[in-house]
């Protein structure tokens, strides 16, 4: 008998600008519809975020000097936009001296001491200025500094030690908000370095192996706390960007089962004629006609989600949620 389970939807891809984040957004907010509670963590720490590509409002979390309270509780108040942009700037122009300055980024919840202490990981959540968006979300930092931080991290060894302690954000997530039921990570683009390492974690999950040393033991909880992994691969019919999804897809299937491939953008040849061309500029055994390939399509609403600011969940975007395995026929 298992007890409570948290599905992790986590969105990756071989390249930028292919509608990883958009997705991402859409799935944490169908989610958010069907009455379940569900945080995006924005990880694709390589320069945007949504703290801007969103209306977002950063919590009220600093103490009186600016600086962040990693351990006061949530207090369910949010800042305004305008508030939140002028915060922002304050942090752009902070001193080196000065340690994690409002607003709460992802970032600092990383580089924060030890994640294993009571960081009180919801009260550092931040709302959409929409109050129909129920979704809790936890932005990467768009700031030069952050982000040189951030890829020293990810693309060298470091991107394991960033990996344990996402594992601990989780597990401080869990462990804080009974009602949490969904976490939504949105990947940095490219399938290497901390992108890689995260999938490699769901392997761990999906088969419940033992997790290596330094990091919660989800093996030793399925009877009170189930993460259930549900990754998908996000591409393009670009021969530069298919052919190397759906090469990783053919090298870590055996390790990673629950691994689905969504290509997003209209497709103006058919499937089949589509994997012949692959076929042809690829020398890995691929087994195409076993990949779960999934045509998402090019949505309107979907293309224009960081013009407008916000996603609305119109009947065009509610058709996803089966390809987004939103519903259990999912």
């Amino acid at each position: 008998m298992t007890g409570r389970t948290i599905a992790l939807h986590v969105f990756a891809s071989a390249k930028g600008g292919v509608g990883k984040s958009t997705l991402a957004i859409a799935c944490a907010k169908l989610l958010s519809e069907e009455g379940r509670t569900c945080v995006l963590l924005d990880a694709d720490f390589t320069g945007t975020s949504l703290a801007d590509g969103l209306l977002l409002c950063a919590p009220l979390v600093a103490s009186a000097d600016g600086a962040l309270d990693f351990y006061a509780p949530p207090t369910q108040r949010f800042l305004s936009r305008e508030e939140t942009i002028r915060l922002r700037m304050r942090r752009k122009d902070a001193t080196l001296e000065e340690q994690f300055p409002a607003p709460p980024f992802l970032n600092d919840i990383f580089l924060h001491g030890d994640l294993k202490q009571e960081c009180q990981i919801e009260a550092l959540c931040w709302r959409h200025e929409d109050r129909d968006d129920r979704v809790l979300y936890l932005p990467s930092s768009p700031l030069g500094k952050d982000i040189g931080i951030a890829l020293g991290w990810l693309f060298r060894d470091q991107a394991f030690t960033w990996l344990q302690r996402l594992t601990w954000l989780l597990e401080g997530m869990a462990s804080q908000q009974a009602a949490l039921t969904d976490v939504v990570i949105d990947l940095p683009p490219g399938l290497h370095g901390f992108a890689h390492e995260v999938l490699v974690l769901l392997s761990y999950i999906s088969s419940g192996r033992e997790m290596p040393t330094g990091f919660p033991a989800w093996h030793e909880q399925r009877d009170k706390l189930v993460w259930e992994a549900r990754p998908f691969l996000i591409t393009t019919p670009d021969r530069n960007d298919v052919i190397l999804a759906l090469e990783y897809y053919a090298r870590h299937r055996k390790d990673l089962s629950e691994l689905r491939v969504l290509l997003n953008r209209n497709v103006t040849t058919s499937i089949e004629q589509l994997r012949t061309d692959i076929r042809a500029y690829t020398e890995v055994e691929i087994g195409l006609d076993q990949v779960p390939l999934t045509v998402i399509g090019f949505l309107s609403p979907l293309s224009k989600v960081f013009q407008d600011r916000t996603l609305r969940l119109n009947p065009e975007v509610r058709a996803l949620k089966k390809q987004l395995r939103v519903t259990e026929e999912g």
